[in-house]
């Protein structure tokens, strides 16, 4: 799928001086982690004996020192580069949402890790204010981008959303005193995009979509595909890892989407073929034996 191998895997190095296990492994160890939703190394270290390795490395499982050591030294460009490719195939293809031929994406932080002790030579440090005096707090935090999709509803929904884009009562709670107080809060959209090119309806539709990037963008990806976890406390390791993350989740969603027929694609959800994965991975190591040493 999309040449996997050729025109995005193999394009990636590392600093390595003479490495024994090329990049193209290691990334393609890392992908079948995360579509496994297995979350550390070391998980992915209990399924080594899968005979499923022999087929996807065409070698024995690489071991977790090394998947952390050659994430500390990919080229994080280059992973940038792959994950492009994979976006101008799906392009070329038809496969993304067409937004009135405007390619619109949403840009938001997110702090993946945050520590009273463990930290590196890349994390931020705070000052907290705790019960026991100011402690320093180390994190590291990441901004992301994702793209806007237009779903069949988009119309009808936008509509239905403008009549309430200027006002919208809602419900707050005071952290000072925890009481509830009901408040009107007003929302002003802004576009430099013509009408013409693009109707309110729809802006204001696009607007309500930047939210996406938080339930379906880190919510998903922290809680679900372990994005947040932190494989080798080392700033480029870390981003590294994410960078994959983003590689996997976007093929395993190009699968289902493009491959799968609508008859399984609607009866069965994502989470379906992630346990299908696992089982495989579990059936595959489960069922191999170690001979005693005499």
């Amino acid at each position: 799928m999309f040449d996997l191998s050729s025109e995005v895997l193999d394009k990636v190095t590392d600093a390595r001086p003479q490495p024994l296990t090329s990049p193209t492994l290691v990334l393609k160890s890392a992908l079948a982690m995360f579509w496994a939703h297995l979350g550390s190394l070391n998980a992915l270290q209990t399924v080594s004996a899968a005979r499923f390795w022999k087929r996807w490395l065409e070698r024995e499982p690489i071991s977790a020192d090394t998947m952390g050591r050659a994430h500390t030294v990919l080229n994080v460009t280059q992973l940038r580069d792959g994950l492009h490719q994979v976006y101008r195939r799906l392009k070329r293809n038809k496969a993304l949402p067409l937004n009135l031929g405007l390619d619109v994406a949403v840009l938001d932080g997110h702090e993946q890790h945050a520590s009273y002790r463990r930290h590196c030579a890349g994390c931020r440090q705070r000052t907290v204010k705790t019960e026991h005096g100011e402690r320093i707090q180390y994190y590291h935090r990441q901004a992301s981008a994702g793209l806007v999709g237009l779903r069949t509803d988009a119309s009808r929904r936008g509509r239905s959303l403008l009549r309430h884009a200027l006002t919208h009562p809602c419900a707050v709670r005071r952290q000072l005193d925890r009481t509830v107080t009901q408040e009107t809060s007003a929302w002003v959209w802004v576009t430099t995009v013509p009408q013409s090119q693009a109707p309110t309806v729809r802006v204001v539709y696009w607007g309500h979509q930047r939210w996406d990037i938080e339930n379906l963008g880190f919510n998903e990806l922290g809680n679900g595909w372990e994005a947040d976890h932190i494989y080798k406390h080392k700033a480029q390791a870390i981003e590294a890892f994410l960078l994959v993350t983003f590689l996997a989740y976007n093929i395993f969603h190009a699968f289902i989407g493009l491959n799968l027929k609508p008859q399984l694609r609607d009866t069965k959800p994502a989470a379906y073929w992630v346990r299908l994965i696992v089982a495989e991975l579990y059936r595959g190591a489960g069922r191999t034996t170690y001979q005693r040493a005499p």
